[in-house]
């Protein structure tokens, strides 16, 4: 799912393109990792739970969970320190 698109929905109802940076393993399940341009080349990070619906697609869901929302955050920002 690497070097995709696909396109997300914000929280006003506007519908943008997020690339994909990179698929990851956590706390026993898949993530998307993916930016969404928000102004002139300015991106926001963002994961979400990635997950294979029973007619074999992948969804993406928003992680709902405090807890596993910062384990995530900081798994993420850990890869992209590394990244430099």
């Amino acid at each position: 799912m690497e070097d995709e698109t696909f396109m997300m929905v914000d929280e006003n109802g506007n519908e943008k393109e997020a690339l994909v940076i990179n698929v990851i393993e956590a706390l026993g399940n898949e993530y998307v990792v993916y930016g969404i341009e928000e102004d002139n080349d300015n991106y926001g990070i963002y994961s979400s739970r990635l997950i294979k619906n029973p007619s074999g697609d992948f969804e993406i869901i928003s992680i709902e969970d405090e807890e596993e929302k910062n384990k995530i955050n900081a798994i993420v920002m850990d890869l992209l320190k590394e990244g430099n």
